[in-house]
C-alpha cells in the first residue's frame, strides 16, 4: 500500500448516469485518448475484445500510440454508478514505476446531469517509484482534462 498514488478528475454532463454509464462502456478508447500528455502517449486502438465491453472478466490489449501496450480486465459494473477495471501486463517506461492500475469511473445524478468521476491507483513497483508519482500525476490530470469533452461529445449527441 506505500507503494500505492492515487489520482481522479471529474466532469458534469448534462444526461443521465444511464446514459452517462453505458456511453462510456461504449466509447471506443481511441476516440477518447486520441492525445498525448507528457509521457502518456494517445491510444491507438484495441484488440482481442470479443463483444460489447459489458462482462466482469472480458479482456482487451490496449495499444498505444508510441507502440507500447497494457492489458484491461473488467473487474466491476454496478449499472449505472461504477465501472471498474484493471491494467496489467505495462509495456514501455512506465513498466519500471508501476505493476498494475486500479482504474474506476463513478456516476452520480448533479443537478440535470451526472457528475462522472474517474480514478486511478498506480500499484507501484517499488519505494522510489513514488519520486515519480507527483510528475506522472500532473499529467495524468491534464490526460483526463482532455478526455471529458471527448467523453461529453459521445454521450450527449
Amino acid at each position: 500500500m506505500g507503494n500505492d498514488y492515487f489520482v481522479s478528475s471529474s466532469t458534469v454532463v448534462p444526461v443521465t448516469p444511464d446514459v452517462a454509464f453505458q456511453g462510456l462502456l461504449d466509447a471506443p478508447l481511441e476516440r477518447l485518448f486520441p492525445h498525448r500528455s507528457g509521457p502518456l502517449p494517445s491510444i491507438a486502438r484495441c484488440e482481442g475484445q470479443v463483444g460489447a465491453w459489458s462482462e466482469v472478466g472480458q479482456t482487451r490489449n490496449v495499444v498505444l500510440s508510441d507502440g507500447t501496450g497494457n492489458l484491461e480486465t473488467l473487474v466491476g459494473l454496478s449499472r449505472p454508478s461504477d465501472y471498474r477495471y484493471r491494467i496489467t501486463g505495462i509495456e514501455g517506461p512506465f513498466k519500471l514505476l508501476v505493476s498494475s492500475i486500479d482504474g474506476r469511473f463513478t456516476f452520480e445524478p448533479e443537478g440535470d446531469g451526472t457528475r462522472a468521476t474517474w480514478s486511478w491507483t498506480l500499484h507501484g513497483r517499488n519505494v522510489g517509484a513514488r519520486l515519480a508519482y507527483p510528475a506522472l500525476g500532473f499529467f495524468w490530470r491534464r490526460w483526463a482534462a482532455r478526455m471529458w469533452p471527448n467523453f461529453a461529445g459521445l454521450v450527449t449527441t
